[in-house]
């Protein structure tokens, strides 16, 4: 065995670990939580799922290339890069994405960029589009009188909370799509 393969086998838990103890520690408070105030943000599931993908992408990449006696094709690292590539950006996400509803003050944390907020008196559209699939795929797109853009899908933590005060607070004319409809084509009553 040689030295690669052995700091592989002994740094590959501990990064696991580590890992995942920065997804526990990062995981948002859903106590006092209410109608009021409260924060949309994607299951930590997500982050799971998207470290496993790194993980085996990252493992199947090491492998072959350690134990490979032939030189790998180029379509072989691209392949392995795009699986790692969507992973870390479903972990980073899950881990950085979110929008807190304090009263009439939205808030936005995007991805990459930094966190800016406005008020429900500054949205001048909001389209809420859903897919007749089997998995009845729902968001909500807010527009804002500055030209940002929100998108809220309905797998995310507070998506019917979110719904609603969108229905209670936003002008009637500037909505699209609601058409008295709640996710699923049911009434709203979840607090999603």
């Amino acid at each position: 065995m040689d030295i690669g393969n052995f700091f592989i086998a002994i740094l590959s838990p501990l990064c696991v670990m580590l890992v995942f103890s920065v997804i526990k520690k990062s995981s948002h408070s859903n106590k006092k939580m209410s109608d009021e105030k409260f924060i949309v943000f994607l299951p930590r599931m997500i982050a799971i799922i998207g470290l496993t993908d790194c993980l085996l992408a990252f493992l199947v990449f090491v492998i072959f290339i350690f134990f490979s006696q032939q030189e790998l094709n180029w379509i072989f690292y691209l392949i392995f890069s795009t699986m790692f590539g969507m992973g870390a950006y479903l972990v980073i996400k899950a881990l950085r994405f979110k929008v807190v509803i304090d009263k009439d003050i939205i808030e936005v944390t995007p991805i990459l960029s930094k966190t800016y907020s406005f008020t429900f008196d500054d949205i001048v559209f909001v389209e809420r589009q859903t897919k007749k699939n089997k998995t009845k795929s729902e968001r909500i797109i807010v527009k804002t009188k500055s030209g940002k853009r929100l998108i809220v899908e309905n797998a995310e933590v507070s998506y019917e909370r979110f719904l609603r005060r969108i229905k209670l607070k936003v002008d009637s004319n500037l909505l699209k799509g609601f058409n008295n409809q709640g996710t699923n084509n049911e009434e709203c009553t979840g607090d999603g």
